[in-house]
């Protein structure tokens, strides 16, 4: 292999040649396991660990990445028909996969391949235990972890440090929002 790259889990992301590093990576991917045995065909453009005995991968359609799942032997979970969002393609701490679809619409997937929220939303932005940020359009909103809406408001901002300090901003006014959703005063 021209590559070799451990993951967490003992297992190895493994390249054949051609091996071209960076944008113009030739190379295709397949998965070692433990012992060294070739558990995932050299077959993918890319691949990464992304939950227990759970890989993403990506293959190539004419100039567009797909991306999807796999288990340790290689079964596809997650069908390998989705885009890849830059900066946000796997939440390991909630054990799902963000995803958006070729019509531009942005969902959530549980790692067993399970809808975890529509594909319904622009983007997503920080995730709390509770709530997540979710676009539409360009103002932001609260949703719970089903993709229900729970902030009554739309903002053109919402940060915090965890959800017991959410932030969010709507002309130019700063109000502190519960992991409910509710406005908790300026």
């Amino acid at each position: 292999f021209a590559r070799v790259t451990p993951f967490q889990d003992g297992t190895f992301g493994v390249v054949d040649y051609p091996y071209i590093d960076g944008v113009g990576n030739l190379g295709k991917w397949g998965l070692l396991d433990e012992h060294g045995n070739l558990t995932i065909p050299v077959a993918y453009r890319g691949i990464q660990e992304i939950g227990s005995s759970t890989y993403g991968v990506e293959e190539y359609k004419r100039e567009d990445a797909l991306f999807g799942t796999v288990d340790k032997q290689g079964k596809i979970i997650i069908p390998l028909k989705y885009e890849v969002l830059v900066g946000a393609i796997w939440s390991h701490k909630y054990g799902h996969v963000i995803l958006r679809l070729p019509n531009g619409k942005v969902g959530m997937m549980n790692l067993d391949g399970s809808a975890a929220i529509p594909f319904q939303f622009d983007g997503f932005g920080d995730e709390y235990d509770h709530c997540i940020v979710a676009w539409v359009g360009k103002k932001k909103i609260l949703i719970d972890k089903t993709g229900k809406r729970i902030s009554a408001q739309q903002y053109d901002k919402i940060w915090g440090d965890d959800e017991d300090h959410i932030i969010g901003r709507r002309d130019d006014v700063d109000y502190h929002i519960s992991p409910t959703g509710q406005e908790l005063g300026k």
